[in-house]
């Protein structure tokens, strides 16, 4: 893992008006956010030393929803979903207990 991601020391480039790098938990996916934060792109190395990132978790979370028939907006959506909760923890099967 990046050092400068992980204790939040990042270069000067990084307070650069207009880009900022963010970590999505949920995901456990970095991201280059612009100004006002509609628009993001996840990356897969820093971009200050190169090191590889952790793998984006976000393709995962959509099947995890899907195989129990939930939707990203779904009221029902289980809390352990809006964090990192149901990656960081073991998963109980679809039909069974809820996460937390």
């Amino acid at each position: 893992m990046c050092r400068h991601l992980e204790a939040g020391d990042v270069p000067a480039a990084a307070a650069a008006p207009g880009r900022h790098v963010v970590y999505d938990a949920v995901f456990d996916e970095y991201c280059l956010v612009r100004e006002g934060g509609l628009d993001a792109a996840p990356i897969s190395h820093c971009p200050w030393c190169g090191s590889v990132l952790p793998a984006s978790k976000r393709d995962r979370w959509f099947a995890e929803l899907a195989s129990r028939g939930w939707s990203p907006d779904d009221e029902s959506l289980d809390e352990a979903f809006r964090s990192d909760a149901w990656w960081s923890r073991p998963l109980r099967a679809p039909g069974t207990d809820p996460l937390l």
